[in-house]
């Protein structure tokens, strides 16, 4: 047995070593093999040997110029997918681990795509000249098409070969699964059959036999089983060629049950299967540009794989395909009525994602809007609209340019309605929002930093109630939008960076004008009544179980000179830090009572911190800090982590409450920016894990930063 596994190995090598070579030859450079255990890159040079950092292994990861493989051109991921079974190779779409860990690590793995090797021979094609010597001996020929003529008859010769390599390998590994799924164990089955399925084949088996024994059912890994039927929908030749029982540890049996009738249907060239794949492909297409639209990436700020959101976007792919046959049983895409696949896409959406369901409906609302001629009726359906759907709309696109600047033309969409509509109407016609619509004019080159002041200048003009604040945000944004549209792409940068806090202040600001004047609170109003009936009175106005572990800032608490009546303290001030006690310090001076919560003794159950009041409402709080992220003084740097870290504390802090204070005083280099930045990264994180956002206050030196934030 040792000299077999020897074997595998050096052919694999030998197989992996030519496929590699004649990539370079086929598709140029830029393939990267990793070892699969340290994933160190192995670049090519030369005539590197790939093998060298692979004794003891049967399968590496590939990248693409040290990106995800997913990165690549077409060309590059088409040649992969068509031609690593011609090298003994097997390229599994889904996890990149599959059936060794959990699906959550293996998502997160997906980084990187996995190679595995199918047979433990040398391939047929891995034995002949490499795809560069072929060339010399065709370009070698004198007659041009003799030369076509010479290249066609060697591929028909080097598929052919192929083929025969993987009907072998195939034949045998069904022989193989057929004798498990009878019961019989792996030493049953014939030496001969073993060899021929392959070491990868016999190591899948060997996990499906020990799960089978251990009574674990198998589980469908739902991002495996969407990439199988977006290959099914997106190229069925390819699918219809994929060894499905190599899916046995990620797919549930009923699943792969469907799978695998998909697979027969469209071998036999059947019909309405081809109707079907074509459907699912319009379908995918649709889902996929909608999903874009909505913020919910797969793929974080930073490149990195979101495990959360790959989960939750492929059962939402699954799902809207299950609902698709549904329909199509039924025979309602004989005769579809227009619109249907896009109004199956949405009820989906609604089911999955209503969060994101209902900010698309308030979008397309607002588009409707504008596409008429009745401009009157246009412009009071607009100012209809929530102040909060207008201004959602207009954050989302500052979100999405952060998110993917590249795809800017998609997130300039969500402000066509504003650009339309303020031309459409006539508002123009009054010089307070002509001025404001001038102001972005020409904006270019110096004269972009002049558009950061008019726009604090708006704001005060919204704050003094000089001019309607929903339609000032409207014209603000359509004005922004046909500037960014005309823009050069340094300009579009620019003038994003010079608007995007002006723009987030006045959203603000015209928030709480729309809010109006303060009322009494209502009878379900959340009311902090003081003390407990047996907490002490600290010195100050702060109660505790016990005086002896009162702060000194207790005893000072009315001496603030604001004239505020201090707020009342509940709890104990053990082992709150420095942070928590001055914020609960500024709390109480501002006249909001603060009671602190236990500690969960739950296992796993994290609870918030503080219960504060203001006298009218009463919210759950979780405080965090942020002093530890080191400050090295190049600004992109330093503001790149800086906004990593901010964005991670929001996001860790979402599962203890969903009212979130941060203390950032103590952060060296930290801005109003750069808070705006990290907020920005932890709201799309929340979209594409389809979560609402919480409300966030957060405190600097010199600067407050508050979303939503539910205290006076």
């Amino acid at each position: 047995m040792p000299s077999f596994c020897f074997e595998a190995n050096a052919t694999f090598a030998t197989n992996l070593d030519a496929m590699m070579e004649d990539a370079q030859q086929q598709i140029g450079t830029g393939l990267e093999i990793l070892p699969y255990q340290d994933r160190a890159s192995i670049k090519p040079d030369g005539e590197s040997d790939y093998w060298r950092a692979q004794q003891g292994q049967n399968k590496v990861l590939i990248r693409y110029q040290g990106q995800s493989l997913s990165k690549a051109p077409s060309k590059v991921q088409d040649w992969l997918a068509d031609n690593a079974e011609a090298y003994g190779l097997f390229m599994p779409v889904g996890s990149t681990a599959a059936g060794e860990t959990s699906p959550e690590t293996r998502i997160a793995d997906g980084f990187d795509t996995l190679l595995v090797a199918s047979l433990d021979s040398p391939s047929s094609r891995a034995l002949l000249p490499s795809a560069k010597q072929m060339e010399e001996g065709i370009v070698a020929i004198d007659n041009p098409d003799l030369q076509e003529a010479a290249r066609a008859n060697l591929q028909i010769q080097l598929d052919r070969q192929s083929k025969q390599d993987k009907a072998g390998q195939l034949h045998a590994a069904r022989e193989l699964w057929a004798a498990i799924d009878d019961g019989k164990s792996l030493d049953d089955v014939p030496i001969n059959i073993r060899v021929a399925a392959g070491s990868a084949t016999i190591a899948e088996a060997t996990n499906f036999i020990r799960a089978r024994e251990g009574g674990r059912i198998i589980q469908t890994d739902a991002v495996t089983l969407s990439e199988l039927n977006r290959m099914m929908a997106s190229n069925p030749d390819r699918f219809a060629g994929q060894d499905l029982d190599a899916y046995r540890n990620q797919i549930s049996r009923n699943d792969l049950k469907e799978l695998k009738q998909h697979q027969t249907d469209l071998l036999k060239q059947d019909s309405q299967a081809l109707k079907r794949t074509e459907l699912y492909k319009a379908t995918f297409e649709q889902a996929d540009q909608l999903l874009q639209q909505l913020g919910r990436s797969t793929a974080g700020p930073d490149g990195e794989i979101d495990p959360e959101a790959a989960k939750l976007n492929a059962q939402f792919l699954i799902n809207l395909k299950n609902r698709i046959d549904q329909e199509f049983a039924k025979g309602s895409f004989d005769a579809a009525e227009p619109g249907l696949l896009q109004s199956l896409i949405q009820k989906q959406l609604a089911a999955d994602f209503p969060d994101q369901a209902a900010e698309l409906q308030a979008l397309q609302d607002v588009s409707s809007s504008v596409s008429t001629n009745d401009s009157p009726t246009v412009w009071e359906t607009i100012k209809t609209k929530s102040v909060d759907v207008v201004a959602g709309i207009v954050e989302t696109f500052f979100e999405r340019y952060e998110e993917d600047p590249e795809g800017f033309h998609n997130g300039l969409r969500l402000l066509d309605p504003f650009t339309e509509g303020m031309r459409a109407t006539g508002l123009l016609e009054d010089e307070s929002y002509k001025q404001i619509a001038q102001a972005f004019d020409d904006v270019s080159g110096e004269a972009i930093t002049a558009v950061q002041p008019y726009l604090e200048d708006l704001i005060q003009k919204v704050e003094r109630g000089e001019i309607d604040p929903n339609d000032t945000l409207v014209v603000a944004a359509g004005s922004l939008g046909a500037a960014l549209l005309t823009a050069s792409k340094k300009d579009r940068v620019r003038i994003i960076k010079a608007t995007r806090s002006p723009f987030s202040r006045l959203i603000d600001a015209v928030k709480r004008k729309a809010q109006g004047p303060k009322t009494a609170p209502s009878a379900n109003a959340q009311v902090d009544n003081g003390p407990a009936p047996n907490s002490k009175q600290a010195p100050g106005g702060a109660t505790n179980k016990s005086s002896d572990d009162a702060p000194s800032f207790a005893v000072n608490s009315k001496k603030n000179g604001t004239g505020v009546k201090s707020g009342t303290f509940t709890g104990s001030y053990k082992n709150m830090s420095k942070q928590e006690l001055s914020f609960v310090e500024k709390e109480l001076a501002a006249g909001r009572s603060v009671e602190r919560i236990p500690e969960s003794k739950v296992k796993g159950k994290r609870s918030a911190d503080f219960w504060i009041s203001d006298g009218k409402t009463r919210i759950e709080v979780e405080f965090k800090s942020m002093k530890d992220v080191e400050f090295i003084g190049d600004l992109e740097t330093d503001s790149a982590k800086i906004s990593r870290g901010l964005s991670r504390k929001l996001t860790k802090g979402r599962g203890q409450s969903l009212n979130i204070a941060v203390d950032v005083i103590g952060q060296e280099g930290i801005t109003i920016e750069i808070v705006e930045r990290a907020w920005s990264r932890a709201k799309g994180d929340f979209r594409r894990r389809g979560v609402a956002a919480p409300s966030v206050r957060i405190i600097g030196k010199d600067f407050e930063f508050k979303k939503d934030w539910k205290l006076k």
